[in-house]
């Protein structure tokens, strides 16, 4: 299962990004760090390639003004796209720090790993499915694993120590406040949020529907 979500992956990066359910299943921070453009791309460089941080690799601009992250879900492996891009917009003479921009979002309202999984994307890309601050949560996490690892990474003697502010979150996904509700956090260390939308308005329905069917006569077996 888990090499058919891999091998499935790729098909999954690039969905109907035009769908305007988009909105509510993605997650979008912005982080003032301490370095220069250059400085905080060849940090993020590094950190990448050391595999220091719970995300896998899936390209790069080769300018590298952008970097491109995947996280299956501990689950149901649901895949996430986690973007990192360097914003130099407000930088001057006096304050070179550039910013880092950390945007998250859900690939598809299935598993990866169900087959042809991608062409149900397209063909559903207006099912608007609520990540209940999923993504918020990875891209809070990854900035906070950027900076653990290059601090514990031993990384070239006499580089600055990369130090994000507090993120400034301009999208966090739909259903995000419920995240801090008690009984949905219990069930979120059980089962991610994505995983729950799965269980209970597609598997369980689908379970229920078939049960009915087979019970009804519609459908006979031998």
């Amino acid at each position: 299962m888990f090499l058919l979500s891999w091998l499935q992956a790729p098909l999954l990066l690039h969905g109907p990004c035009f769908s305007p359910a988009q909105r509510f299943h993605r997650a979008r921070l912005v982080c003032r760090s301490n370095l220069a453009g250059k400085e905080l791309t060849a940090c993020i460089v590094k950190i990448i390639d050391s595999n220091k941080v719970p995300f896998a690799s899936a390209g790069s601009d080769p300018s590298g003004t952008w970097f491109r992250l995947l996280r299956f879900s501990n689950t149901l492996q649901f895949l996430s796209i986690l973007t990192l891009s360097i914003d130099e917009s407000e930088c001057n003479e006096s304050q070179r720090a550039a910013s880092l921009v950390i945007e998250s979002s859900s690939a598809a309202f299935l598993p990866a790993w169900v087959p042809l999984g991608f062409l149900f994307q397209w063909l559903l890309f207006w099912l608007p499915f609520p990540d209940f601050g999923h993504n918020l949560t990875l891209a809070m996490g990854l900035s906070n694993a950027l900076v653990i690892a290059h601090a514990t990474g031993g990384f070239a003697v006499g580089s600055s120590r990369l130090k994000l502010e507090a993120p400034q979150v301009l999208e966090g996904g739909y259903g995000s406040s419920l995240a801090r509700v008690p009984l949905v956090a219990a069930l979120a260390a059980v089962v991610s949020p994505q995983s729950r939308f799965f269980l209970v308005f597609i598997a369980m329905p689908g379970a229920i529907l078939a049960t009915m069917c087979a019970r009804s006569g519609i459908v006979k077996f031998g």
